[in-house]
Order: structure tokens, then C-alpha cells, then sequence
């Protein structure tokens, strides 16, 4: 998992500099990490003291950001640090080219 923290933010670090494409396939594998995490979270039991990631909210994010991508929806908080990042990587994030074309 790329961020075990469920930090948004450590996502877009690893997927600077890539196509939207490995993009969006980094973000598939890393809800599906995310939701099997949450599901082995609920299935232990954790101390008081223990913090729990956040994997529910962390994937939903990850969600947004595919969406975003693909289809130009906007985030839920249009000017939030996640419409920041999102905007932030698809202005830096190289043109992939479909060699069918």
C-alpha cells in the first residue's frame, strides 16, 4: 500500500510524474488494498490507544480522484486540498498517447 496512513497526499506524491492511465490503475489497487485493510480492521480488535487509518475515508478519496480523471466531477468540497491536489496533478501529469490512434 502506498500510503499505510491513508494520507491522501503520500498518493499524489507517488504518482507524480505519471499518465493519468498508471495513475488511475495506482488508485484501483490502492482502494482495493484499502477496503481489504478496513475489512481485516474490522475484524481485529484494537486498543483504546491505538489510532485506526481511515481506510473508508481514504478510498472514497481515491474514488473521487478517479472521477475527477475520467469524468471531470469535481470534488465533494470543490476548493478542499484534495480539489487542490487533484487539480495540481492533472496540470502536471504527462499526455499519454493511445498508440491506436
Amino acid at each position: 500500500m502506498i500510503s499505510n496512513k491513508c494520507r491522501i497526499e503520500d498518493f499524489f506524491k507517488k504518482v507524480d510524474g505519471r499518465n493519468r492511465l498508471e495513475a488511475i490503475h495506482l488508485a484501483n489497487l490502492e482502494i482495493t488494498e484499502a477496503q481489504r485493510r478496513q475489512l481485516a480492521q474490522q475484524a481485529s480488535v484494537y486498543s483504546a490507544v491505538e489510532t485506526k487509518p481511515n481506510y473508508v475515508d481514504y478510498s472514497e478519496s481515491l474514488k473521487e480522484f478517479i472521477h475527477f480523471v475520467r469524468y471531470s466531477v469535481r470534488p465533494k468540497l470543490a476548493d478542499s486540498i484534495k480539489s487542490q491536489l487533484f487539480r495540481s496533478y492533472l496540470d502536471s501529469a504527462p499526455v499519454e498517447t493511445d498508440p491506436r490512434l
